[in-house]
């Protein structure tokens, strides 16, 4: 039975085959950060739950000079995502993020960088002839951006998923499962683990999708180890359950939306702005259907934050997503502090 790291760990075979198909249907998100990042200027950006960066403009933050961390709990995924996005195939040819910046900021972005080639968008380095994947194959680290390999929810979620297997073992009944669920997220919540980031440090961070995430993981990884230990629940035993499995996968939802809600409060500095994104309705056959715990989750972030719609454009607010299960309908907000 494999543990939460485990159970985290990319497919990067599956991200590598998903990559441009991703970062297509996640074109409009991009658009609508990079355009507030033109409005704002940050100097300091961090992105949470930033993965493959299919919905982060790195080239937004780095054309205005910014400083940039990113933030995923996967292990892997923030270097695989990074490796891929930094070269976009243009019809003069390949354009690379970093080899546009000046020679200084492109060997701090990556420890390959050589001259640039006249009149191209890359660098001596990269050969078209052996590169075979998305990005570059010649790329390596450089110091920059920063990267995160933390839990955005000050460590309750992985805490939870940390735990769940143990609490787990030997259980005999669906109820008892649901007791241990609950008892073990009450216990999950005396986590705080908070981001290598300072009180106020941060000008922008973007939250793109990132609660619509909270609301399947880690309930889902708790569900699949109740399957591998109890079998597969009959109709009975959801009907009489569908309570308790309600009552856990809220309480994991809200807290989590808190524990993020604290992070970004901490890290905003005084004028400092988030980008916060998710699926507010989605697409089942020929349905629209409402995801009710999204509107419960901007009540819970309305008691912490202000929403600017000064910065961000009416049109910008709603937008379409086609993505691999579906349609989707994603709602954009900018939260300021309240004060």
């Amino acid at each position: 039975m494999a543990n939460f790291q485990d159970y985290l760990k990319p497919d990067h075979h599956g991200m590598a085959e998903n990559h441009t198909r991703f970062r297509r249907a996640f074109a409009e998100q991009r658009e609508n950060i990079a355009r507030v990042a033109a409005a704002l200027h940050p100097s300091t950006v961090v992105c949470f739950g930033a993965g493959m960066l299919n919905d982060i403009p790195l080239e937004a933050f780095l054309r205005w000079g910014a400083e940039v961390h990113l933030v995923d709990w996967m292990e892997g995924v923030l270097e695989f995502g990074l490796a891929a996005a930094i070269v976009t195939k243009t019809r003069t040819g390949p354009d690379c993020v970093f080899c546009t910046l000046d020679e200084a900021q492109a060997s701090a972005y990556c420890g390959s960088f050589s001259e640039k080639q006249p009149g191209a968008g890359v660098c001596t380095a990269y050969d078209p002839t052996r590169n075979t994947t998305p990005g570059c194959d010649s790329y390596e680290r450089g110091s920059q951006p920063h990267l995160h390999t933390q839990d955005v929810t000050g460590g309750f979620a992985r805490a939870f998923g940390d735990g769940a297997q143990g609490i787990l073992a030997g259980v005999d009944s669906w109820r008892q499962a649901f007791r241990r669920g609950q008892a073990l997220s009450r216990k999950a919540k005396e986590s705080v683990e908070p981001l290598d980031l300072a009180d106020g440090s941060i000008d922008f961070i973007t939250a793109s999708m990132l609660i619509s995430q909270f609301e399947a993981e880690p309930y889902r990884y708790f569900s699949k180890l109740a399957v591998d230990t109890l079998g597969t629940p009959s109709a009975a035993d959801e009907k009489r359950l569908k309570g308790a499995m309600e009552a856990l996968r809220s309480d994991l939802l809200t807290t989590q939306i808190d524990r993020l809600g604290r992070e970004i409060k901490r890290l905003l500095a005084p004028d400092g702005r988030c980008y916060l994104s998710f699926e507010m309705f989605h697409k089942d056959g020929g349905d629209w259907y409402f995801v009710q715990p999204m509107a419960a989750a901007l009540q819970q972030l309305a008691k912490r934050f202000r929403f600017d719609f000064q910065t961000t454009p009416e049109s910008a607010v709603v937008s379409r997503y086609q993505g691999v299960e579906g349609e989707s309908v994603i709602h954009q907000y900018l939260l300021r502090h309240a004060s």
